[in-house]
């Protein structure tokens, strides 16, 4: 046999080889799923799209009915297969769900002309923009829409049929109702209520453990423009729309602004907000005058009155050290005059000023004479009458010397 009959030869067995491998494989992994769709009166429809899923969505496959309602899928032995309509006259509600496929599964699937409703929600003061609408049957929910700035909202397709129908509307009150949709498109009118429910906002520090309430802190509801303000047990009440969501915003001097919401359905709310101060520093100094070369001790607390270890300490400008677990830190002062002793700890700073004296350069005072006091005389000098005395001593003291002779 010759060289190039031979490579060809090899060629078609590994071809021949490989789709038999192929065939095999797809024969172990696949099955043969047969649908069957039928409508409300269990007749068979033809000329249904589908959409059958697998995997999560991984795995995809469109097919249609023939005249006998009847279509066929290959999809993986033992997955959950999904089965949906995209059609323009049939449609289910929630797609068709299968578990565990096996070979030669039968699956009958029932679907419904498409009917379609539209709603407009009105309040006494017109239409009510963004209220939400459940559409129920029996056991579950189907659809859930959201009314425009106009108060409507347009149902995609659902099955012919009853529902309940559940409105929330912002401000207003919950309302529930019935309706039938056929297959003439229809328009229901839902009339709602405005009305409101008290929320109880609790403002409290959570610096401390427990927590600790917040007085006078300012309690904002910025969408309504109302601001309320807490009491001594660091709570307010307030009325507030129902069925709505509320921002609010705590804010009080010293404390950084806190922002949160609240829903309010049509029952009294509550709501806790924490707040801490702002973050500062302060810082003190054992002593206000140091002799140059000597020191002193500085203390370092924050926005609570506690001391902060680890803050870094400068004097003049030249950083010295940080401070103990007691927040201390001696320091000592090398320059007369006021000196500037700084205290940071990651944005806050605090600083204080001490009184550097020069030893050298002290004086001793002068005394002020007080008003009307003769001054004293210093040594070395006479002040009036002073000469007369001293005479009047000498001729004593020689007087003395005569008797002792």
């Amino acid at each position: 046999m010759s060289r190039a009959l031979l490579s060809t030869a090899i060629i078609v067995v590994l071809v021949a080889a490989a789709a038999y491998g192929m065939v095999g494989m797809a024969a172990a992994d696949d099955v043969t799923l047969e649908i069957t769709v039928v409508d409300d009166n269990d007749r068979p429809v033809g000329n249904v799209d589908l959409v059958v899923t697998w995997d999560d969505g991984e795995g995809r496959a469109e097919v249609t009915t023939t005249s006998d309602g009847r279509a066929l899928v290959d999809v993986p032995e033992g997955a959950t297969v999904r089965i949906a309509t995209d059609d323009d006259r049939y449609v289910r509600n929630r797609p068709f769900l299968l578990s565990n496929v096996d070979g030669g599964e039968q699956v009958e699937v029932s679907v419904s002309e498409i009917g379609r409703v539209t709603f407009v929600v009105e309040g006494t003061d017109g239409p009510v923009a963004g209220a939400e609408i459940a559409l129920r049957e029996p056991g579950r929910q189907v659809a859930s829409l959201t009314t425009n700035e106009s108060g409507f909202a347009r149902s995609g397709p659902l099955e012919l049929g009853e529902y309940t129908v559940r409105v929330t509307p912002p401000g207003h009150l919950r309302t529930e109702t019935s309706i039938e949709i056929t297959r003439v498109e229809k328009t229901e009118t839902i009339s709602v209520q405005r009305a409101d429910a008290d929320v109880t906002v609790s403002v409290v520090d959570d610096h401390f453990e427990p927590a600790r309430p917040v007085e006078d802190a300012r309690v904002r509801f910025p969408d309504l423009g109302t601001t309320l303000v807490t009491g001594s047990d660091g709570m307010v009440t307030g009325s507030v729309p129902v069925n709505q969501n509320h921002r609010v915003r705590v804010t009080k001097d010293g404390y950084d602004a806190e922002r949160a919401s609240v829903r309010v359905g049509e029952n009294p709310a509550s709501l806790e907000v924490s707040i801490q101060r702002e973050p500062a520093l302060n810082v003190e100094s054992v002593n206000r005058r140091v002799i140059v070369g000597e020191s002193t001790v500085v203390t370092v607390t924050d926005e609570y009155n506690e001391t902060v270890e680890g803050a870094t300490v400068s004097v003049g400008g030249e950083q010295v050290g940080t401070t103990d677990q007691r927040g201390e830190l001696r320091v000592s002062i090398e320059d007369a005059g006021n000196v500037t002793i700084e205290a940071s700890s990651g944005d806050a700073t605090a600083t204080t000023t001490v009184e550097g004296v020069d030893p050298s350069a002290t004086e001793t005072p002068t005394a002020t004479p007080t008003p009307g006091e003769s001054p004293t005389p210093t040594p070395g000098e006479s002040g009036p009458g002073f000469g007369v005395l001293v005479a009047l001593l000498a001729v004593l003291a020689t007087g003395l010397l005569g008797r002792r002779r």
